[in-house]
């Protein structure tokens, strides 16, 4: 499927920094690209390719790293329990990262944050945001109330 795509890729693969820091991007036609990715692109399109964090980190050491942001005593977090649409998902990342949010915990069922409509919906936040799936759940918020956050507006 990736075509004349793949040695390109190869070569990316085997450049990559030992700490994951490079992503490679690809120029090309449309058709190159749509056949590449299985959807259209534009006539300008470019594909990148970036080693993908982990799903699913511990949640206490990722709670503690969260920093508050600018103006706010401590850090505020979103949590989402089963948004399964990615256009919600990315709205949601949308106004957490306009709202000062720290960071999103996602509950499993939700979206992939790094699904495509996902990342338009988002205008990039998913890029900004830090975030976590956790994978046990309700238990990740006893952990959560354990770091000292409290919940507003449960649902």
């Amino acid at each position: 499927m990736l075509g004349r795509l793949a040695p390109a890729i190869q070569r990316a693969d085997e450049d990559y920094a030992d700490d994951g820091s490079r992503c490679v991007a690809f120029g090309g036609s449309r058709a190159d690209l749509s056949a590449a990715t299985g959807f259209k692109h534009s006539a300008l399109s470019v594909l990148g390719i970036a080693l993908r964090p982990p799903s699913a980190v511990p949640l206490s050491p990722w709670l503690a790293a969260l920093a508050a942001a600018a103006g706010m005593r401590r850090p505020t977090l979103l949590l989402l329990d089963g948004v399964i649409k990615p256009e919600n998902v990315g709205s949601l990342f949308r106004s957490a990262l306009a709202f000062g949010v720290a960071g999103v915990v996602l509950s499993p069922g939700c979206a992939d944050p790094l699904y495509r409509k996902a990342i338009r919906a988002s205008m990039g936040a998913v890029f900004k945001l830090p975030y976590t799936f956790a994978p046990h759940w309700p238990e990740a918020l006893s952990q959560v109330k354990a770091g000292g956050y409290g919940f507003f507006a449960p649902h």
